[in-house]
């Protein structure tokens, strides 16, 4: 018989709590991760970071694509050397056959000052131990295939009765060829080669603008 007191109503059982209903979508949400903003950017950054490393792996590799088919500062001066010689030879061979007195007059004060460069370009490649006759045999046959190819057109022009145009034409591009490689050359050269670099420049410029500006008509 238990101590309870003689009139109180007994009491109730306490009610079972509801079973919660699984929700399967709502337990997803629950478990799964939203990423940050903070993360957000940081991935971002991460991209841009990567991406500006590869674009410029990318021009690296492009640039030292073109240096390594481009020349050395020794081989261009070796070319420049055999390519003043070649234009001379050129030059004096077609003297005589320019009709125009004022054609051949640039041609004469031409050959003058190519001579005068190729003997002082000379003696600048003595001093940087640079010497003709060891230039490669490679180096060589390309120089003598490229003023063949200046030579037939030349000849092609006086057989049609029409070289004074043309050559003075040729020798203006050819002189802009001459400048384009000195400019290059002078870029790493030493001090004294690179003085002799620009005054040469500066006296070809009056032959590479007498010859573009004549006119046989």
């Amino acid at each position: 018989m238990d101590n309870q007191p003689f009139g109180a109503p007994a009491p109730q059982p306490a009610p079972a709590s509801a079973p919660q209903s699984f929700d399967g979508g709502d337990y997803l949400n629950q478990i799964s991760v939203k990423p940050s903003g903070k993360t957000s950017l940081l991935n971002n950054k991460m991209i841009l970071i990567l991406g500006g490393i590869l674009v410029l792996a990318v021009i690296l590799l492009f640039v030292s694509l073109l240096n390594r088919g481009g020349q050395s500062p020794k081989q261009s001066t070796e070319t420049l050397y055999l390519r003043m010689t070649n234009l001379q030879a050129t030059a004096t061979k077609y003297q005589k056959y320019l009709k125009s007195s004022k054609l051949r007059a640039i041609n004469t004060s031409f050959l003058t000052q190519m001579t005068n460069t190729q003997r002082d370009l000379t003696t600048q490649m003595t001093a940087l131990d640079i010497k003709p006759d060891k230039i490669s045999k490679e180096t060589k046959q390309k120089e003598t295939d490229y003023i063949a190819k200046i030579n037939t057109s030349l000849e092609n022009a006086r057989l049609n009765v029409a070289l004074d145009r043309n050559y003075a034409r040729e020798m203006a591009y050819q002189i802009g060829i001459l400048l384009a490689t000195m400019q290059k050359i002078e870029k790493s050269a030493k001090p004294e080669f690179k003085t002799f670099l620009s005054g040469a420049q500066e006296n070809l410029k009056v032959y590479s603008d007498q010859f573009s500006k004549f006119s046989d008509g």
